[in-house]
């Protein structure tokens, strides 16, 4: 380990937007941007309540922010360091789901509860993945305002849209018994139906897929596997990696995966061709989010 930069209080999510990473932190409802030629200047963004999803718009040059208490998504300028705008959510969620289940209602937080966001490829579409409605908020960023969501996943991580851009690939790790979820959930993009549901292992904490398709790999993080498909969703392989891992990550050279593990304060570093285990980097302290710096 190199070193540690301060941020805000409880850090859970990180985004690499050129030179500089963003850092959401669910104890202080901030960002922090830090600046990789000089991270001792990191400066917090106050932005809402608890960050925990973020997801950059290139071309408009804006931060998509996940408020987990505040039923809505914050907009921050990359070049301000900012907010500039807020987008709410609807607290009804998808029509056709009824009440989530007993397991997952806690309070304090009423309604949807963002954690995990997606841009369309075309730009003109924000996908949220939401707790408490258990369900994929579609926010037209043209008007900021929401359009008709889809059906879910109990206990939503990630959410990606597939490198075809025709689906969208929800990872959830479930609640209690009957919820509990052991499989990656493939949404169809344009009407948002579940085309299919890939076996991965107890409680799918993250997603992760190669930019031409031809390889996904998921976790399970109660089994503590890394498990690998080719592009018609065979299993190609499957890496134990120990009870705990809940966040996964591609690095921009797709040669390398990281997974972290927040119960083992680890992050494995795993040649993703092979699934052959390189390094694991100790000590950490439960880590949520990863971003590889080029």
């Amino acid at each position: 380990m190199a070193g540690r930069i301060p941020v805000g209080r409880n850090p859970a999510s990180v985004l690499a937007v050129g030179d500089t990473v963003f850092v959401g932190c669910t104890g202080a409802g901030e960002v922090t941007a830090v600046p990789m030629a000089s991270p001792t200047a990191a400066a917090p963004i106050p932005v809402g309540h608890q960050i925990l999803g973020l997801c950059c718009d290139e071309a408009r040059g804006l931060i998509y922010v996940g408020d987990y208490f505040a039923n809505s998504v914050h907009v921050i300028d990359v070049a301000l360091q900012s907010l500039v705008g807020t987008m709410e959510l609807s607290a009804l969620g998808f029509s056709g789901r009824t009440d989530p289940p007993p397991c997952c209602t806690f309070e304090p937080g009423a309604g949807r509860r963002t954690v995990a966001l997606a841009l369309a490829p075309e730009g003109n579409l924000l996908y949220c993945a939401n707790y408490g409605t258990f369900d994929v908020a579609r926010v037209d960023l043209a008007t900021g305002e929401e359009i008709e969501a889809f059906d879910g996943v109990v206990g939503p991580r990630q959410i990606l849209v597939s490198a075809d851009g025709a689906q969208l690939l929800l990872a959830g790790v479930g609640g209690e018994g009957e919820q509990q979820v052991s499989d990656l959930y493939v949404l169809d993009r344009s009407s948002g139906k579940r085309v299919q549901e890939v076996p991965v292992g107890q409680s799918v904490a993250g997603v992760a897929q190669a930019s031409d398709g031809s390889a996904v790999w998921a976790i399970a993080r109660d089994d503590g596997e890394l498990v690998a498909f080719d592009a018609d969703w065979n299993e190609t392989g499957r890496l134990s990696l120990g009870v705990g891992i809940d966040t996964l990550v591609l690095a921009p050279d797709e040669k390398t995966l990281l997974v972290g593990n927040s119960i083992g304060g680890q992050v494995h570093v795993v040649d993703a061709p092979s699934l052959a285990l390189l390094n694991t980097i100790e000590g950490l302290a439960s880590p949520k989010g990863i971003a590889v710096i080029a």
